[in-house]
């Protein structure tokens, strides 16, 4: 479900011939917050514009997560079903022998609890997406992700938060052309974001300004680098948005003296990253940002700027914050950067 070109909550997931639908929470866009209440075989409905439960299913309870009832479905209409015991077809009818007195236990100290058993990493599993690949193919599982030049353009959205094992993104050029957000939260397996050039656009090698369009990297525990190529997102003129990313050294967006244009119109805020010790912005990346902060970034060192970047609005309307960067020795600009910002 979206509200306001943001995903807010997931209602169904397809993987293969199997439909999984979730408990209307209003905030489960992480796996962690997805309560299962019904797996089983769908059929989808063109006429309806709907998918219908068909063939067999499974009640799940939200408190256990065992089923308990197994049902036959035609086109969304139940025709059988019996009851499950923990999952089971029928109750254990044994009788329980009476046991015999047993004499008072003496009292001894509680044992600690054992600990929580810790989920097993899987394998490596490195997953490519190629224009004939359809997404319900990718596996849940997946560590290392790579989409192919060229791909996914059809697609008007895109979640890449469903895949929790994630280690490596990384996407080609001129992909994904018709998404309007972008947004990772909660990977904490997730090091590397390589994005080519082109890619989330429908400004080829151009600039635009849809404040619909907005980018969110969020509460990634491992992430350490990201790397966009040129043009990419250079009609996102929305929020862009790095927020508790521990662990982020290195910010590449653009090409540094090639043109690049990306975000033209978005504000560049980073703020709060304790690691991050680089930024890079190709010529007129965020040309024209409203809002530029750089602040409490105790590791950064160096800052890069192409012609033009961050340039601000001739309006006078544009403004500029830099402080608390106790290790920044290096600022290199191609040329006309915080042209028009007021400090």
């Amino acid at each position: 479900m979206w509200k306001g070109n943001k995903l807010v909550e997931i209602i169904r997931k397809i993987e293969g011939s199997i439909m999984i639908e979730f408990k209307r929470s209003g905030n489960n866009t992480t796996a962690s917050n997805r309560i299962p209440l019904y797996v089983g075989e769908f059929v989808y409905d063109e006429s309806k514009e709907s998918f219908l439960r068909n063939g067999r299913g499974y009640w799940i309870d939200e408190e256990t997560r065992i089923a308990t009832r197994e049902v036959e479905w035609k086109d969304g209409v139940e025709v059988s079903g019996r009851d499950l015991y923990d999952g089971w077809y029928t109750r254990s009818t044994t009788p329980k022998p009476k046991p015999k007195p047993k004499p008072a236990p003496m009292l001894v100290p509680a044992p600690a609890p054992a600990p929580a058993p810790k989920r097993e990493e899987p394998a490596p599993l490195r997953f490519s997406v190629t224009g004939s690949t359809k997404w319900t193919d990718v596996s849940l599982q997946v560590t290392d992700l790579k989409i192919s030049s060229n791909c996914c353009n059809d697609l008007n959205a895109l979640d890449l938060n469903r895949f929790e094992w994630l280690r490596s993104i990384e996407i080609g050029d001129e992909c994904f052309g018709s998404v309007k957000t972008f947004q990772i939260d909660g990977l904490n397996r997730l090091k590397t974001i390589k994005i080519g050039s082109n890619s989330f656009t429908q400004k080829k090698n151009d600039d635009g300004d849809d404040k619909l369009k907005s980018f969110h990297i969020l509460n990634c525990e491992s992430l350490e680098s990201i790397q966009i190529g040129e043009y990419s997102f250079s009609d996102f003129g929305g929020d862009f948005e790095l927020k508790n990313l521990p662990q982020l050294q290195s910010i590449q967006i653009g090409t540094f003296g090639s043109q690049s244009c990306n975000f033209w119109c978005s504000s560049f805020v980073v703020r709060d990253l304790p690691n991050l010790q680089s930024i890079t912005l190709g010529n007129e990346a965020f040309r024209e940002s409203l809002s530029t902060i750089m602040e409490n970034l105790p590791s950064l060192q160096s800052i890069q700027l192409g012609y033009g970047t961050l340039k601000g609005r001739w309006d006078d309307s544009s403004s500029l914050i830099m402080r608390n960067l106790p290790n920044l020795t290096s600022i290199t600009s191609a040329g006309d950067s915080f042209y028009y910002p007021r400090v």
